[in-house]
């Protein structure tokens, strides 16, 4: 991501949709997932009560995502 960052404008095409993130149990196993196919470059997700709030490298702000109105996948 650096190199692609330092020597072109914007990240790779590849790079920029399709972001989300999963949850796993202690085994490892994945148990959820919430994906978007707009989204991109997700650096960080944390759950607080009853929202997932996702950030990005790219962009100044947080996404607030309630997860009763959007439940996740099953993988």
């Amino acid at each position: 991501m650096a190199i692609a960052g330092k020597y072109l404008d914007r990240p790779p095409r590849l790079l920029q949709k399709n972001g989300g993130a999963f949850a796993v149990d202690l085994e490892g196993k994945p148990t959820a997932r919430y994906y978007d196919h707009d989204l991109a470059l997700v650096t960080g997700v944390v759950k607080i009560e009853n929202y997932i709030y996702f950030g990005f490298i790219i962009k100044p702000y947080l996404i607030r995502l309630n997860m009763e109105q959007n439940p996740a996948v099953i993988p």
